[in-house]
């Protein structure tokens, strides 16, 4: 055989045998069968059976002994098989914390902090418990303020009208009625004018929209 020309645990350069071959030869061992590590692996018997006489070349040394119907696995088989499945385990093991680790969406609302305080914070239970692995931050002064970067969308009072932004109507917003209520006595809406009943400019009646960028209204429907 050739001789092997790598080191095994060289610290500078971590020199290995294939990986491909190291898989077959893990998979083959444990089955006791090129078949059947080639079924667990998704390729031919045949490329198994490269792979491992491959990987035996490279080492310098036969890992199985090759009978008519059965594999066996020599000296040096035995004592490198349960080593590559502990370490191939924990390969599946690391790359599964790390996914786990993979941040979750982040809705970012831009809100004026009545309408947050009063409407929007109220609705958050249900949405996360329907959606578990979006994180919600409520940013306050999205009444006024431009939409910044940062926001994923933005509650406003419009007229439906929002160029270069998605706009979708959450419930229809009456200034009339909170103007009512103020001057009646009774307890104006969350959600009226800050204002109130001197500001005549401000359109009788308007909607209460939920503003996203165009190039962010997919994301938002996305979350929901």
């Amino acid at each position: 055989m050739v001789t092997p020309t790598f080191l095994l645990g060289a610290r500078m350069t971590r020199q290995m045998p294939s990986l491909n071959g190291l898989r077959a030869f893990e998979a083959t061992g444990r089955h006791g069968s090129f078949k059947a590590a080639a079924e667990e692996l998704n390729v031919t018997q045949t490329a198994v059976s490269h792979m491992v006489r491959l990987l035996e070349e490279a080492l310098g040394f036969a890992l199985f002994r090759r009978h008519a119907n059965r594999l066996e696995l020599t000296d040096q088989g035995r004592a490198f098989q349960p080593g590559l499945t502990d370490a191939f385990d924990a390969i599946a093991r690391l790359s599964e914390q790390v996914v786990a680790m993979q941040a979750g969406s982040v809705l970012t609302v831009g809100v004026a902090p009545t309408l947050a305080l009063h409407w929007l914070i109220p609705r958050l239970t249900s949405f996360n418990r329907n959606h578990p692995d979006v994180e919600v931050r409520v940013a306050t002064g999205g009444a006024m303020l431009p939409l910044r970067d940062d926001w994923t969308c933005t509650v406003r009072r419009g007229m439906g009208s929002w160029p270069g932004y998605t706009a979708e109507e959450l419930f229809p917003f009456d200034t009339r009625s909170s103007l009512h209520a103020r001057n009646s006595g009774k307890p104006a809406s969350s959600t009226r004018s800050p204002r109130g009943n001197s500001d005549r400019r401000l359109p009788l009646a308007r909607t209460m929209d939920l503003v996203v960028r165009s190039d962010r209204s997919e994301r938002a429907d996305t979350a929901g």
